[in-house]
């Protein structure tokens, strides 16, 4: 696993950053190289045959939108779309499988049960790992993921959060998505998300508003593209419980 450099990515990234309001966002748009070294090699080899093949993910059929992003949303431009789609549109994409399409579908068997490999968990837990170095991810579950149904599912929900929330956004937007479809080929991608845990995470701690992260994980290229947003408090508590971070 090795971070891939990639200087549009990076300023796009920094853009987004500098330009909220209302929170401080800790935004990371990174892609890596899913080809194994040496330290990846010898991890891979710890859990060899420790798990079965599939792992479970979490179902997928509702996207978390922020309460705190509840007023902002009627100002939105995107304000306009069905947000229950979201909770609808991954139960009525159901068809029958087979576990020999899982690499295509990410779900094995008639009833869908949404899964993942062993390989892919361990490639996007490499990447948390890498992005996140203050974090240890190593024990996460394979129920810490979702798997996403389609890219626009990503997109709307990326739109909603940001737009009111980064100034001058809807001028950027196409530039964004282009930026990272040129990179990872976003329509030859499994889309997975990672679900917030509770202990030691940097997405539940303290200040930490809203989070979104997305793994587009193409098979082909290798590669998996990290896009990761927390919105951060303006305002903090010290250890003594006392508001800082704004002037007196």
């Amino acid at each position: 696993m090795k971070l891939l450099e990639n200087t549009k990515l990076e300023s796009i990234a920094t853009f987004l950053s500098n330009n909220a309001r209302d929170f401080n966002l800790d935004l990371r748009i990174e892609s890596y190289s899913c080809k194994m070294v040496n330290s990846d090699k010898r991890e891979w080899k710890k859990t060899k045959d420790s798990a079965n093949e599939l792992q479970p993910l979490s179902p997928s059929e509702e996207f978390d939108f922020p309460p705190l992003l509840s007023r902002s949303l009627n100002s939105s431009p995107y304000s306009h779309m069905n947000l229950s789609v979201y909770r609808n549109r991954h139960m009525s994409d159901r068809s029958s499988g087979s576990e020999n399409d899982f690499e295509e579908n990410g779900c094995m068997g008639s009833d869908m049960v949404r899964a993942i490999s062993r390989r892919t968990l361990f490639d996007l837990i490499a990447v948390l790992n890498l992005s996140y170095q203050d974090y240890e991810f190593s024990q996460t579950k394979s129920e810490s993921f979702a798997l996403v149904t389609t890219i626009e599912d990503v997109k709307s929900k990326v739109d909603i959060q940001l737009s009111p929330t980064v100034s001058g956004y809807s001028r950027i937007r196409d530039q964004l998505w282009k930026m990272i479809d040129d990179e990872i080929k976003c329509n030859e991608c499994q889309i997975y998300r990672y679900i917030p845990g509770y202990n030691d995470d940097p997405f539940t701690e303290d200040g930490c508003i809203w989070s979104f992260n997305y793994f587009f994980w193409n098979k082909n290229l290798k590669r998996c593209l990290f896009f990761s947003c927390r919105a951060l408090s303006l305002i903090n508590l010290d250890s003594s419980g006392d508001l800082w971070g704004m002037e007196q």
